[in-house]
């Protein structure tokens, strides 16, 4: 597994819902596309 999608993953897990909100919203600020 990549460490990318191991982050996204522990991230989950560690984030609540708002907190990983905002960290998606700061990724697509910065260029991401998640679908």
């Amino acid at each position: 597994m990549s460490p990318h999608m191991l982050f996204f993953i522990a991230a989950q897990l560690a984030l609540n819902e708002d907190d990983l909100r905002r960290v998606i919203a700061k990724m697509m600020e910065i260029g991401a596309v998640v679908a």
